[in-house]
């Protein structure tokens, strides 16, 4: 029985991937039933991993579309997506020793860039780094060291900005 409902869950993750864009509603129904499966699922399981991973990433998504909806009513101090970025964060790290090792490198890119949202740079750097030492992949390491650039240059380290920028030329 819980195979069947993570197969029909999934069914459901596909075709609503297959859309070119998600209502709110369904997104956030999506978010629910993946949560209440991910929950039931032993950290064994084969499906643990990539429904944790979808989870996570439809938990960013919706910080993403949140922070944007907020930054265009004018906020000046921005919370909104904190709660979604946070729990993304604890879902991706739950699963990443036992992510794919083709995967690893996207998911830790996106603990940098949730990390740089939740305005934690030092944990930002981290997670780049990791993800420079765990993949070859160009497109892993041109984003990696295009963000250290990026973050370096906000600290006027510019030399160190600079070597990193030259990595992605």
């Amino acid at each position: 029985m819980n195979r069947f409902f993570i197969i029909l869950v999934c069914s459901f993750v596909g075709a609503s991937a297959a859309r070119s864009e998600m209502t709110a509603d369904s997104r956030d129904l999506l978010i629910e039933k993946l949560s209440q499966v991910q929950t039931r699922l032993s950290p064994k399981d084969p499906s643990n991993v990539p429904v944790t991973l979808r989870l996570a990433d439809l938990l960013s998504d919706r910080a993403r579309l949140d922070s944007m909806k907020e930054l265009e009513s004018g906020c000046t101090v921005c919370k909104a997506g904190a709660k979604d970025r946070k729990l993304a964060m604890k879902l991706y790290q739950e699963v990443l020793d036992r992510t794919p090792s083709s995967s690893k490198g996207k998911v830790l890119i996106q603990l940098g860039h949730l990390s740089q949202l939740n305005s934690n740079e030092e944990k930002a750097v981290t997670f780049y780094q990791q993800a420079l030492n765990s993949s070859s992949a160009a497109d892993i390491e041109s984003e990696s060291h295009l963000a250290l650039a990026e973050i370096y240059f906000k600290r006027h380290d510019f030399l160190s900005a600079r070597n990193h920028y030259e990595k992605v030329l």
